[in-house]
This record gives structure tokens, C-alpha cells and sequence, in this order.
């Protein structure tokens, strides 16, 4: 097995031959010359970069913003219309309509997540990762195991971004050229606050001189990786050989985030912090013939009135506010201290799970249904540790809604 550490290997552009030519400049002066231009270079390519995740992520949030709110919409009103339909050829086309909407949502869904997930900006990189493997079991058959310190969040957004597609970048390459169904990521962080990002393969492996060489198809992403690297003062380093697979570790010195927000959120026996039993923050249960008082904060106005339209319909459920930002729902919620709370996950000023926290900290007797665009395990862990007694994908059948609700409001989980 070959290793190649990056910060062994000489840089090309400090190599400027000198010249014996009357009238050129020294050698020294070429040299500085040369590493100069390469800085500018290699900050240009950084900009580039940057530029390209800054246009990715405003493209995720305008499909999420705007197009997966308005199908969604459009879902509740044909359910909508499908309760009150009576002709029967009339009830199959909204059915057809329904399933095409439905359709739509997960197309929109897929094409978020593919752009810039949701989920890295609103639960971190070790949510991320996981779901980065799920995404690539479903799409690619390919098997990665996660092994992630939960200390290891670097609070730089750039680093945090960066980290995430460089993993995803040699994931595609384990699926191109590795000729193996499983991986691993592993991410650690030692005493010195570095943090090492290491993923293997036992595939076909490769001749370690022809990772970097010019046009060299397989050491592209590599080679893009390394420059970033050191741009963010960090290096690469490679293990691999011919039929003894690869292994690509970076390491970047980066302060992590602090675990103080998570450590609410264990248990006196030391446990991970689920939602609190159902039974126990509910304190009650409804008298018979009572209705169930609901609240919902969602930042798009017309999402807010479809929902309430469908919900003011039911004749057991009453709608006593909305909010639309998570301040403003901690505020409705202190005030009115309904009986469910239907909150929306990424919300301006204040995002759903720290209104979630701060409302199930508070008031443990409201239930609060966490709802969001993105149906991936992590951001429902991350409302169930903030204290949400359900998670529910919006684009769902109305009436699992519906069912939640009334489930929450007898003290069901």
C-alpha cells in the first residue's frame, strides 16, 4: 500500500527553471513571480467555487421557497376537493391529480437535495452525512457506513460546506472507479482541534503517480479537493495500490462547535435526548366533547391559509393563532398554550427546532407536530431532540395529519 501526504510533495509552480537569457529577470524574482500568480489563481478557483455552492443552495431554496409550497398547496386542495366530491368519475380524476402532485413534490424534493441539501445548513454535517449515505444506498446501491464524532461541527459555514461535498466528491468516485458496493466515512477530531475526515473503499485501488497527473480523468476531484484544502490551511493524504483500495483522509485545522446546545438534551442516565414521553409532557387528556385547540407557524402566508382553510373543517379542531417565524410562534404559543402546535422546520429569525426547544422547555404540555419540506431522518431527529412529539413530510396525505393531531391531543406518540 502507497501513501501520499500532500505537504510532502512540491508544488509545480515553484519549480520556475531560471533563465540564462540577458535581460530576464533573476531566479528569485521568476519564483516569487510565478507563486504569486499561483496564489491569485488558486484564490480565483476558490471564488469560483464558492460562487457555484452560493448559486446551488439559492436554487434549492427557490424550489423549496416556492415551487414545493404551491404543489403542496395545490395537494390540499385537491384532498380538499376529494372530501366533498360525490361523483364518482370525478373522485378518480382529482385521485389522478393527487398522485401526479405527489409525483411533482418528490421530483421537486430530489432535484433540492441533488442542488444543496436543506439539512446541512438547518442540522449540521453529522446530520448531513447521514443522510449523504441513505441517498447514496437508494440512487446507487452503494453501502456507506457513517462513523461520525458528534463533536466534530465545525461552526465555519464555508468549512462545513466544504467537507460535505469533497465526501460526496470521492463517493462518486468510489462509485465510478472503485468497483465495490460499500464504503465508509469516518470524522474525528483529536486534542489539537483538528478534524480528520477519512473515506475507504477495499475496491480495485489505483498506481498512487497517477492520481495528479495531467489529464488524468480519475484524479480530477482529487486535484480539486487538494487545492481547497490548502486554501482552508489543511492536506490530503492517500493510501491506495492496485487491488487494495483507497483510503482519502483530510484534515483541517478548524475549531468545532460546542456540544453545550446538545448536552440539554441528555438525560441524567447520560442517554441521548429523545422527544419526552408522550404521556408525561401531554399532563392530560381532552374532556369528551371538547375540541382540540391547534396553532401552526409556517413563513408562507399561503400555505398558512390552506392548511387552516382544511383545518377549520373539522369539527373537533380549533384554530387559535398562526405565526410566521419561529418568534413569533414561542410568543403565540406562551400566549394562547394551545393543545397542538404545528411547526414548520425552517422558519426566518428563529428555525422551528430552537422554537420547538424553547416552546416543549416552557410549556410541556403543548405537542408540537413538526412539519418541513424534507422527509430525511436526520432533520426528524434533530425536532424529536428539541422536544417534538411528531415529524410529519409536508406533501403527505391530509388525513395522516389529521389523524396526528387527534393522536397528540389524547396523549399519543
Amino acid at each position: 500500500m502507497h501513501n501520499y501526504d500532500d505537504s510532502t510533495v512540491p508544488r509545480k509552480s515553484s519549480q520556475a527553471p531560471e533563465s540564462t537569457t540577458p535581460g530576464d529577470m533573476h531566479a528569485p524574482d521568476r519564483i516569487a513571480l510565478a507563486e504569486h500568480r499561483a496564489g491569485r489563481l488558486r484564490a480565483m478557483a476558490d471564488e469560483l467555487i464558492q460562487t457555484e455552492h452560493r448559486q446551488r443552495r439559492h436554487l434549492a431554496q427557490m424550489l423549496h421557497d416556492g415551487l414545493q409550497q404551491i404543489l403542496y398547496v395545490a395537494r390540499l386542495t385537491v384532498d380538499r376537493c376529494r372530501r366533498h366530491a360525490e361523483n364518482e368519475d370525478l373522485q378518480r380524476l382529482l385521485q389522478q391529480a393527487d398522485a401526479l402532485l405527489d409525483q411533482a413534490l418528490s421530483e421537486s424534493r430530489f432535484l433540492t437535495m441533488e442542488l444543496s441539501p436543506p439539512i446541512l445548513y438547518d442540522s449540521g454535517l453529522p446530520a448531513a452525512l447521514d443522510w449523504l449515505a441513505s441517498h447514496m444506498r437508494q440512487r446507487h446501491d452503494l453501502g456507506v457506513a457513517v462513523d461520525v464524532d458528534p463533536d466534530c461541527e465545525p461552526l465555519d459555514e464555508q468549512m462545513r460546506v466544504f467537507l460535505f461535498h469533497a465526501v460526496r466528491e470521492l463517493l462518486d468516485n468510489v462509485i465510478e472507479h472503485a468497483q465495490t458496493d460499500h464504503a465508509t466515512v469516518t470524522v474525528r477530531k483529536d486534542e489539537h482541534e483538528q478534524i480528520s475526515v477519512e473515506v475507504a473503499d477495499r475496491g480495485v485501488g489505483c498506481d498512487p503517480t497517477h492520481l495528479f497527473g495531467v489529464g488524468s480523468g480519475d484524479g480530477f476531484g482529487l486535484f480539486s479537493i487538494r487545492e481547497r484544502l490548502e486554501l482552508l490551511g489543511g492536506r490530503i493524504e492517500i493510501q491506495t495500490a492496485p487491488g487494495q483500495g483507497m483510503t482519502v483522509k483530510m484534515l483541517v485545522q478548524v475549531r468545532a462547535a460546542s456540544a453545550s446546545a446538545e448536552s440539554a438534551d441528555i438525560g441524567g442516565d447520560g442517554s441521548q435526548g429523545a422527544a419526552p414521553s408522550a404521556v408525561s409532557r401531554a399532563g392530560r387528556a381532552l374532556p369528551a366533547g371538547s375540541r382540540i385547540r391547534v396553532a401552526l407557524a409556517d413563513d408562507h402566508a399561503i400555505l398558512r391559509q390552506g392548511l387552516v382553510s382544511l383545518l377549520m373543517e373539522e369539527p373537533d379542531i380549533e384554530i387559535v393563532g398562526e405565526a410566521g417565524n419561529g418568534q413569533e410562534a414561542v410568543e403565540l404559543a406562551r400566549r394562547m398554550q394551545p393543545d397542538v402546535f404545528l411547526m414548520d422546520v425552517t422558519m426566518p429569525m428563529v428555525d422551528g427546532i430552537e422554537a420547538t426547544r424553547q416552546i416543549t422547555a416552557d410549556l410541556p404540555a403543548v405537542r408540537v407536530v413538526g412539519l418541513s419540506m424534507h422527509d430525511e431522518e436526520g432533520m426528524a431527529d434533530a425536532m424529536a431532540r428539541a422536544g417534538a412529539a411528531a415529524y410529519l413530510p409536508k406533501g403527505g396525505a391530509f388525513n395522516r395529519l389529521i389523524e396526528t393531531i387527534r393522536a397528540m391531543a389524547v396523549g399519543k406518540k
